[in-house]
């Protein structure tokens, strides 16, 4: 396809488009003669994941381009690349510090409760990183409620996984990253509907507590 048709296939303007490819975001074109060139259907999935990135996931140019070099390089398997894209959809740094000796003790623990594989991971390091921050608020995690957001956290994942699975890493990448940041904010705001609700239920409309809504 021609640079008019890659821009209206994938809704990125012709300016995004040659400013990628001067970046080097995008691969350049199979050159027909000295002002055209032909693109491929890989051009309009990196041109997806950008768009995605930038508009869903709100990752800055740095960040999209630390994900696509990867994604780039052959001998980068696609754990390391996945990996990478789920940081990018949290926000989260790429090389982040190591959380608390205790925090990571929390974490081995969550992991051994649950029979996770386990490998040292930016992922494991975020959580852990977490529970510190939670902590220095005042937050603290009791066993009970971190197992609780274990548990959902393992069926949302064991339902998301598969549909990373692919062969085109541009396409699992995308997935990856606006999965698990739209999934983050599908899971605050369903934990904020069961807060109200239950709020509503104890206290009732009423504001007095054992009231129940409609009593």
């Amino acid at each position: 396809m021609k640079l008019g048709e890659l821009s209206k296939a994938s809704g990125v303007s012709r300016a995004s488009i040659k400013f990628y490819l001067r970046e080097g975001l995008l691969a350049p074109g199979r050159k027909k003669n000295a002002t055209l060139a032909h693109y491929t259907p890989r051009h309009l999935d990196r041109l997806r994941l950008i768009a995605a990135l930038r508009d869903v996931v709100g990752a800055s140019l740095p960040q999209i381009r630390a994900l696509t070099e990867l994604i780039d390089d052959p001998e980068v398997p696609l754990p390391r690349v996945l990996e990478r894209a789920q940081l990018t959809g949290l926000g989260e740094p790429a090389g982040g510090a190591e959380g608390s000796p205790a925090a990571g003790r929390r974490v081995d623990e969550i992991i051994a409760g649950r029979n996770w594989p386990d490998l040292p991971s930016e992922a494991r390091k975020a959580v852990a990183r977490h529970l510190d921050a939670m902590s220095a608020l005042g937050l603290g995690v009791s066993d009970g409620l971190i197992e609780a957001y274990v548990r959902a956290a393992e069926i949302a994942a064991a339902a998301e996984i598969n549909r990373s699975v692919s062969e085109n890493r541009d396409a699992a990448a995308l997935t990856v990253a606006v999965g698990v940041h739209s999934h983050t904010q599908l899971l605050l705001r369903t934990v904020a509907l069961a807060q109200a609700s239950l709020t509503l239920r104890h206290f009732g409309e009423s504001g007095a507590p054992g009231a129940e809504a409609g009593e």
